[in-house]
């Protein structure tokens, strides 16, 4: 592989991604030191799995969301259902957490989450609201953050074809103009 596909595949789209999962990972791991030593394990897989709701606006936006309304210009649909799936994303994280603290009393449960905001361990639909705007906050920063770069990459992929096809027509006048 030469230079140039190198520093293509270091800066890429999935790399960066991947780069910003392994962060997460790293600065959520050493939690488990706080946490009895037989449930390590179960805390292990429960970031991981928390991780997995993050992921999963991140890339239903950036592979679904934005291709099919944002850069087709149907802006107004595209804010609509990013805000219908932040908040049902948001209250199922939620809600999560909370079963959790009642199925694993033996663990810090909010110390497996990404934002650790104090939750009442109550799963009624209002508690859940009480407690929801601090995860929808933060999930609608995750989600523009991996949303801007979706725009980038679009945008670069764009500006690449114009390119393109601007040297395309340069040659073709200069094929006209040596006619």
């Amino acid at each position: 592989m030469n230079k140039q596909k190198w520093i293509y595949a270091i800066g890429s789209r999935p790399a960066l991604n991947v780069y910003l999962w392994v962060l997460l990972i790293v600065v959520k791991f050493p939690d488990a030191d706080d946490q009895p030593e037989n449930s390590k394990h179960l805390f292990y897989s429960l970031i991981l799995f928390n991780m997995c709701f993050f992921a999963l606006i991140a890339y239903i936006n950036n592979f679904y969301l934005q291709p099919k309304f944002l850069f087709a210009a149907k802006k107004f649909s595209y804010y609509f259902y990013v805000l219908l799936m932040l908040g049902l994303v948001s209250y199922l994280y939620v809600v999560h957490l909370k079963m959790l603290q009642v199925w694993f009393p033996e663990i810090v449960v909010l110390e497996t989450s990404l934002v650790m905001s104090p939750i009442s361990k109550e799963t009624g639909f209002v508690d859940v609201m009480n407690d929801i705007s601090t995860y929808f906050f933060v999930m609608l920063v995750w989600l523009v953050v991996f949303g801007l770069l979706g725009v980038y990459h679009f945008s670069k992929n764009k500006l690449s074809t114009l390119q393109k096809t601007i040297n395309q027509l340069r040659e073709a006048e200069l094929i006209f103009l040596k006619n």
